[in-house]
């Protein structure tokens, strides 16, 4: 009987504890996309891509030779929505693009991404003409 006891005591405790500091998702954020120049699509070969939550940096990416560009970043506690076909779809309004080329920037919402199923990642992809010959 005190075996139980005890058993329950430290069941409880993990319990309360659990409580107190409260439990907490992290999801991971896979942004990828391709930078072009807006007036012949040609790929953008250099800048920065950062991925931002309400302001705050969250992740940051280098835009390759070849125009490419990925950014992954960890969301804690991200609000998502079921569509009719049980995907899930991140919620998440303040988690935006910021893309510097050059003297360019430019701002943008964060595309709609898509969670898997099977674990806490969710995927977004981009595609982004910049005119990158005037400044913003």
């Amino acid at each position: 009987m005190s075996q139980l006891n005890f058993a329950l005591r430290g069941i409880l405790i993990g319990i309360c504890t659990l409580m107190s500091v409260g439990c907490s998702y992290e999801y991971v954020l896979h942004v990828e996309g391709i930078a072009l120049h807006a007036a012949d699509q040609s790929p953008i070969t250099h800048g920065t891509v950062i991925l931002r939550d309400h302001g705050n940096e969250l992740g940051k990416g280098e835009i390759g030779t070849d125009g490419k560009w990925r950014v992954q970043a960890k969301i804690i506690n991200a609000n998502y929505r079921s569509d009719t076909n049980g995907a899930n779809w991140l919620a998440e309004k303040g988690i935006t693009l910021h893309l510097k080329v050059d003297e360019r920037v430019v701002d943008l919402p964060c595309p709609p991404a898509i969670g898997i199923k099977s674990g806490l990642d969710f995927y977004a992809f981009v595609v982004v003409a910049i005119d990158a010959s005037s400044p913003q």
